[in-house]
């Protein structure tokens, strides 16, 4: 969809990793890998913003990120 309509800024949030509890390092590994995929393949986007809901969940993700 990004691609599609030619966006060049793009931004995530920590898709259910709060209120259904799913496995924060688990959701970076899957994050970062779909990123990585999808960057590899197309260049429209120049900037990716994540969102967390707090300092220590940026972090948890910082360590188990797959770039």
């Amino acid at each position: 969809l990004a691609a599609r309509n030619n966006l060049q800024t793009i931004a995530f949030p920590s898709i259910s990793t709060g209120a259904y509890a799913y496995p924060k390092h688990e959701a970076a590994k899957i994050c970062s890998g779909a990123i990585k995929d999808f960057l590899s393949q197309n260049k429209t986007i120049k900037q990716i913003r994540l969102v967390f809901f707090s300092e220590p969940d940026a972090l948890k993700f910082i360590k188990h990120q797959a770039f």
